[in-house]
């Protein structure tokens, strides 16, 4: 990730407007997306052989760094307006870098720490993995296996894993593409600012519902309920805020525009949160790892087919 960033910086810098330079970025852009991935999926396995208290912690660290990266746009976009578009990219992606470097360090650090070594061999009761042993060397479970019961994920586990799917979609379905869409034609606010404002009440609803996660007691069906209905309540709202934003004073009100916005952050935050803390409790240690896994693979997969059809609906719109 930190090469990445350094080779986009490299490509902003020395060819603007290239479209060559464009093409590498892009490139690089989806490197950096599957390392993502795998990053975020085995920080998730992890977390899944601990106690949920941490599933908490992981998720809702997600959330604030989403917070932090709004923050600092919003500052970039204020403090350095006048030295132009190019600097503020560069400025951003400078410290991007940075706490990225800081990261991979921190990271290292905290996998090789006795707290993570001890949930990751709990049974065999050794602080340490082996010479060549691997977390999925551990965490998988063979035919042959006293376990074998546990093979199959359970009901509430499997749904969990379609509703993260659902939730993941209808995020990037509606948030940014078509919850910015007013902001191209708003006397109030700029395009930047209400983008710039919009991601900061997202983020920091989004917060703030993986934290209250904390504070119930609900399984599956509840996180069905709140993923369908909870959500669902958008649907309409957005669609009819894009359509006619430009003629009606309710849709075009602000209030309602980023009311919306943190209803919504906090219905996410809120239905992930609740999924992480509860889906390992579905299953023995052996499989917990793999629910981890599969719940995080199902909201990437949401995510990508939520932009995709957020693409096609925006083209319809205009």
């Amino acid at each position: 990730l930190p090469l990445s960033i350094v080779f986009i910086v490299l490509c902003i810098a020395l060819m603007p407007g290239s479209t060559f330079g464009f093409g590498l970025i892009l490139i690089t852009f989806a490197i950096m997306g599957i390392v993502d991935g795998v990053a975020q999926n085995t920080i998730l396995e992890l977390t899944a052989l601990m106690p949920k208290e941490y599933a908490t912690a992981v998720v809702l660290g997600e959330a604030v760094a989403g917070v932090i990266t709004s923050l600092l746009r919003i500052g970039f976009l204020y403090f350095l307006a006048e030295d132009g578009e190019s600097v503020i990219n560069l400025t951003y992606a400078l410290v991007t870098f940075i706490v990225t470097m800081a990261t991979f360090f921190g990271g290292k650090s905290y996998m090789n720490s006795d707290l993570v070594q001890f949930y990751i061999r709990p049974i065999r009761g050794s602080s340490h993995l082996s010479h060549g042993e691997t977390l999925d060397s551990y965490t998988s479970v063979s035919k042959d296996s006293s376990c074998g019961e546990e093979l199959d994920l359970p009901t509430g586990a499997k749904l969990l894993r379609t509703f993260l799917f659902l939730n993941g979609f209808m995020t990037l379905f509606f948030f940014p593409a078509v919850a910015f869409l007013p902001a191209s034609d708003n006397a109030l606010i700029t395009t930047a600012e209400f983008t710039a404002i919009g991601g900061l009440a997202f983020s920091t609803f989004d917060s703030l519902g993986r934290e209250a996660a904390k504070y119930t007691s609900m399984g599956w069906k509840g996180i069905i309920f709140t993923t369908v209905f909870g959500r669902m309540i958008f649907l309409p709202l957005f669609i009819l805020t894009a359509m006619y934003y430009q003629t009606s004073v309710f849709f075009g009100s602000l209030i309602l525009i980023f009311g919306n916005m943190c209803l919504f952050g906090f219905t996410q935050g809120f239905t992930i949160s609740v999924s992480f803390r509860v889906g390992p409790t579905y299953v023995g240690q052996k499989l917990k790892a793999k629910v981890g896994r599969q719940l995080g693979q199902a909201i990437l997969a949401g995510l990508a087919a939520g932009s995709l059809a957020s693409t096609i609906l925006m083209e319809i719109l205009e």
